[in-house]
């Protein structure tokens, strides 16, 4: 179920508990208390990011801390190289590391931890030097951490595809499966048996999801 911030509530009078429910029951420790929620600007989002005191997304004026950790960290690093080996010299986008920052259609600001974005999307051939982005993010990957809910990452799904992402892939440590989406109602499960592609976004693209685990888990 999606659940949103109303908009039309004084936040001075809400408690945490009121912003839990409504941000996909996520964790009161996630939700940033100054500015007060429902009260931050994406200024507040950009200063907070840049003072590296974690990895903040903007939520209906609250910022949201995304959770890391130490192997998930690995797994991102990873996938990046093999994207920017496989684009390298064809132009065909860029690959963007987990502290850019995109702006959805619905205003809000995520963090993927991955993001490719195709060279169409830029008209004069150039990203622009922008604080926040506002092109559409082709392929879109979150890696779960601990403190991650399945209603947040539902709620990005949903997000990312209305504003114009073709393939999105969440990837499990835990169960070492990735969950491979072509629409916010579409997905399959691949586990370490499969390999994973770009599919349009991407073509030719592919890496084993045993290889991506391993290479993360071992020296």
């Amino acid at each position: 179920m999606t659940t949103t911030l109303p908009r039309n509530r004084d936040s001075s009078l809400r408690n945490p508990t009121d912003f839990v429910i409504d941000l996909a029951s996520i964790p009161c420790e996630r939700i940033c208390q100054n500015p007060a929620p429902g009260s931050a600007t994406e200024k507040d989002l950009f200063d907070i990011n840049c003072s590296r005191r974690g990895r903040f997304e903007l939520v209906d004026g609250v910022l949201v801390e995304k959770p890391v950790a130490f192997l998930e960290a690995i797994l991102a690093g990873w996938l990046i190289t093999q994207l920017n080996i496989f684009i390298e010299g064809k132009r065909l986008g860029k690959v963007f590391a987990p502290d850019a920052m995109f702006r959805t259609v619905t205003g809000r600001v995520r963090l993927p931890d991955v993001a490719f974005v195709r060279a169409e999307r830029f008209p004069d051939g150039r990203v622009p030097r922008v604080p926040i982005g506002d092109v559409p993010i082709d392929l879109a990957v979150e890696i779960l951490s601990p403190g991650n809910t399945s209603g947040e990452i539902e709620e990005k799904c949903r997000e990312y595809f209305s504003s114009g992402t073709q393939i999105m892939w969440v990837a499990d440590p835990t169960t070492r499966t990735v969950q491979v989406y072509k629409s916010a109602e579409e997905y399959r499960d691949f586990s370490v048996a499969d390999t994973l592609d770009g599919g349009s976004v991407l073509p030719e693209f592919q890496i084993s999801v045993q290889r991506w685990f391993e290479e993360a888990e071992t020296i």
